[in-house]
């Protein structure tokens, strides 16, 4: 997988589900309607989407069915979406007003070139049609405000007001922008706010990856290229799950709550013809991956973290753990990965964080529950969390590729 080019091609979930569904398509996979009626064969691999912003896919074992190993990640990221009637005019100029999506760093998005990406809805032909757009070549800003009226903003930081300072200037003059870029006449449109800075490698070794989205594309981008190393196996089915909505709960149509994944693992065993006592044990016998970023210890804030738990970047994937259950790694899959890992020779490290900061969640705790699958919460270290621009070590990329190509073969 070519990783810069799907981390600049993938601005919104929409983009990512159907950058990826190219990949399976590309290796063979072949695509299934939820509408429709499904016909699955052994040792074949297939793909379904829900809402074009999640994906399934697995690749089905070549004789019985005992077993399930997922990869489970999510494609959205915390971001600025354009309202409804985001389009305005002030003091002469177009302006766009956006709302906020999960929990970015909003500092991050000020002073920043952006742009509009994600699905539109119009009439065509007298039905209602949607198309997959970005608008790279049309960007702006939320301006910052000078330090002449703000003289305190070094001392107490900048202090974004989520209603009265999120609005972007489109143009220095009043006339119409979104009519004017999408060329339609919009029913609906879903549009997000986009970093125009393109992905990089830093370092003096050119060792880092910076980029817009890490969190979690690092995942949806990792979890696909280790299922299409994977050959047939003879009774586990291998799967991978990238959900939008996770950033704001999951509690959607396609979210990790929804009923996607239950419902397809139902339609996959039924062609198996598993009776209803065989399906349990047969969830009994599964796991899950649960794929996401984890914070890498910060030079310059060591404070913030666990001194027994400092993650480092290029130092191996990370297993997280939580007393509250944030975290859901379960002991024997832990356990049977630290083995598996260390005959691999893949470094992995531990992530616990500091008592009195309480961490993030996954996916791995709501997939975990609706399921009964056993599920690790495990993942690439990241530094920036949540801002516009995040950095990995592509080291811990590769590493990470390679110890889920282990897990889903050994599992």
């Amino acid at each position: 997988m070519d990783l810069k080019r799907f981390l600049d091609s993938s601005p919104t979930a929409w983009h990512t589900a159907n950058n990826l569904a190219k990949l399976l398509e590309k290796a063979g996979f072949q695509k299934l309607d939820e509408k429709s009626p499904w016909k699955i064969e052994p040792a074949t691999g297939y793909f379904v989407t829900r809402n074009e912003s999640s994906l399934l896919a697995f690749l089905t074992p070549k004789k019985k069915l005992r077993k399930a190993v997922v990869a489970a990640a999510h494609a959205d990221s915390p971001a600025l979406k354009l309202k409804p009637a985001g389009e305005f005019v002030q003091e002469g100029m177009t302006m766009l007003s956006f709302e906020v999506y999960g929990s970015p760093i909003l500092p991050s998005w000020i002073g920043r070139d952006l742009y509009l990406a994600g699905r539109i809805f119009y009439e065509k032909s007298g039905r209602v049609a949607s198309e997959l757009v970005s608008f790279p070549d049309y960007p702006f800003i939320i301006s910052n405000l000078a330090l002449h009226l703000d003289r305190q903003v070094n001392e107490n930081g900048l202090l974004v007001h989520k209603q009265d300072h999120l609005s972007a200037i489109v143009s220095s003059s009043a006339k119409p922008f979104l009519e004017s870029i999408t060329k339609k006449k919009l029913l609906h449109h879903e549009l997000f706010a986009a970093p125009s800075d393109l992905t990089a490698y830093l370092g003096s070794e050119h060792e880092l990856l910076a980029s817009a989205r890490l969190d979690n594309l690092a995942h949806a981008a990792s979890v696909v290229e280790a299922l299409l190393s994977q050959k047939p196996n003879q009774d586990t089915l291998k799967m991978l799950a990238v959900w939008n909505f996770e950033e704001i709960g999951s509690m959607t149509q396609e979210g990790a709550a929804s009923s996607f994944f239950e419902e397809c693992l139902e339609r996959i065993t039924t062609h198996w013809k598993l009776s209803r006592e065989e399906f349990f044990c047969f969830k009994a016998r599964s796991c899950t991956l649960s794929c996401d970023v984890t914070h890498a210890v910060h030079p310059n804030f060591i404070d913030r973290h666990d001194a027994r738990h400092r993650v480092k970047l290029g130092s191996g994937p990370v297993i997280k753990t939580n007393a509250q259950a944030r975290y859901v790694t379960d002991g024997e899959v832990a356990a049977t990965l630290a083995s598996l890992w260390q005959k691999k020779k893949i470094n992995y490290q531990y992530f616990s964080s500091r008592n009195d900061i309480p961490c993030g969640t996954t996916i791995g705790p709501i997939h975990s529950a609706k399921t009964g699958f056993k599920t690790i919460d495990l993942g690439i270290p990241l530094l920036g969390m949540h801002a516009a621009r995040e950095v990995i070590h592509k080291e811990d990329y590769t590493s990470f590729v390679k110890g889920l190509s282990v897990l889903f073969e050994e599992l």
